[in-house]
């Protein structure tokens, strides 16, 4: 992928991101009696305030994800995962590799697609659509064997670590997906600078844990 591909990539993902949070935050709203009135005040520079949610790897949320999408469409096969940590994460909340996970399950009988968001166990059906695989079979998620914790650390400690206490305010994006041209299951982690437009990217195979490259 390009440069340009990649930060388009990270845009989407973000915007996305953010429209689950605001409906994870109406789902969870207090009572209008004992809502105070909200703060918009926010400084892009400044680290973002710490999540209500504590988040969960991506593994452990994908149970709860596979079973609510078979239990919409029978043939339902994962075709996509997503996370984010926004602007201003620290270390300390990469470390673990725990967040807000986004699922893509699609149904080749039906060539429709479904979209998921799963926060501590809560889950929520976002969309749907339809899809058109660019590889077929799509491969196995079975062979999905590194987890978001162990795929981040492999990111940290390949550069992303350096990148991040040498650019300070950084956003960072990591997705897992079975159709992708070199046929292979792989987490593409990215790793995007506020300030300096930055960014440091890196391919790890989700079977092996090799690091295919980065950059």
């Amino acid at each position: 992928m390009s440069r340009l591909e990649w930060i388009l990539g990270i845009l989407l993902a973000v915007l996305l991101l953010l429209a689950v949070g605001i409906a994870l935050m109406l789902w969870f709203r207090p009572t209008m009696d004992t809502m105070d009135e909200p703060d918009i005040g926010f400084d892009p520079m400044q680290p973002a305030p710490t999540s209500i949610y504590e988040g969960q790897t991506a593994h452990s949320a994908y149970g709860l994800a596979q079973e609510t999408a078979v239990s919409d469409q029978p043939d339902a096969i994962l075709l996509s995962v997503s996370g984010d940590w926004p602007h201003g994460s620290g270390l300390a909340q990469l470390e673990d590799g725990k967040t807000t996970w986004i699922f893509f399950f699609y149904s080749p009988s039906t060539g429709k697609t479904a979209v998921y968001s799963v926060a501590d166990n809560n889950i929520i059906h976002i969309s749907d659509g339809t899809y058109t695989p660019a590889n077929a079979p799509l491969l196995d998620a079975g062979n999905w064997v590194l987890n978001s914790n162990e795929a981040m650390q492999r990111f940290l400690d390949g550069g992303a670590r350096a990148f991040l206490q040498r650019e300070e305010v950084t956003t960072t994006t990591i997705h897992f997906t079975t159709d992708n041209p070199d046929n292979q299951l792989v987490w593409d982690m990215m790793m995007f600078s506020i300030g300096s437009n930055n960014l440091f990217q890196m391919r790890i195979n989700a079977t092996t844990g090799e690091v295919m490259n980065n950059e």
